[in-house]
């Protein structure tokens, strides 16, 4: 349901946040990959695994995340937000 996911999502946060950046993002591609939880879920976890792909530089990872949140129902405001970094993205890796 969507509190357990947001409970995992606060997980992840936690983690990320408190020293161990990579547990963090392990428990991000956990719920990403998690098809049984809810679709804004999902797209929250995309969306911040897309951001992190974006900061790391690495450009393949952001479209596909950025693409997998236009895919989602219920992703409202996270496709409102990857919209913006879609629109200050290089068109290719080679512009980062």
């Amino acid at each position: 349901n969507i509190l357990a996911g947001r409970a995992r999502l606060g997980q992840a946060f936690a983690r990320y946040r408190g020293g161990d950046p990579e547990a963090g993002i392990a428990l991000l591609n956990a719920i990403y990959a998690d098809t049984a939880l809810p679709s804004a879920i999902l797209a929250e976890a995309a969306y911040h695994l897309a951001v992190h792909a974006y900061a790391a530089g690495d450009l393949t990872s952001f479209r596909s995340f950025a693409e997998r949140i236009a895919t989602l129902d219920q992703s409202g405001q996270w496709q409102r937000r990857i919209d913006t970094y879609r629109q200050i993205a290089p068109a290719d890796d080679s512009g980062r």
